[in-house]
Order: C-alpha cells, then structure tokens, then sequence
C-alpha cells in the first residue's frame, strides 16, 4: 500500500472520529474545517514522499547497474 493511500485512510478515519465526538455545531464546523486543511497538508506530503521513493529507487537501481558493470569489467 503506498505511503499517500495511507494518509488518506488515516486522516479520512481521524476525521470521522473527531466528527463522531464533537461537541457545538460551529466548533464541529471548524473541526471539520480544520481537519480538511490538515488531510491536504498530509496528502501534499504522501505524494512528496511517493515522488522521493521512486526517485530513490531508480538511483539504486543505477548504482546496482554501475556495480554490476564494475564486477564485470565494462564501463558506462
């Protein structure tokens, strides 16, 4: 599962849960507003971190190659 599917069923879960169990009616309002804000901090994160995983994944793979053509002799 990646990092941003996640957040999202964290911050989806956490919402719920403080929507369940809040108090007036415009303090639930800015709970809510206030929690909107933070899933999109955190969906803005998931999918920076998504990008910086893949980024590192294709950098070891190019390490990988560059060992492998070390050990054989050849160069790139």
């Amino acid at each position: 599962m990646k990092k941003s599917t996640l957040f999202s069923w964290l911050s989806f879960l956490g919402m719920a849960l403080l929507l369940s169990c809040g108090s007036g009616g415009g303090q639930k309002q800015a709970e809510e507003e206030q929690l909107k804000a933070e899933i999109q901090t955190l969906d803005s994160i998931s999918v920076e971190l998504d990008t910086v995983i893949e980024s590192i994944e294709k950098n070891t793979e190019q390490l990988k190659d560059a060992l492998d053509a070390l050990d054989t002799g050849e160069e790139q």
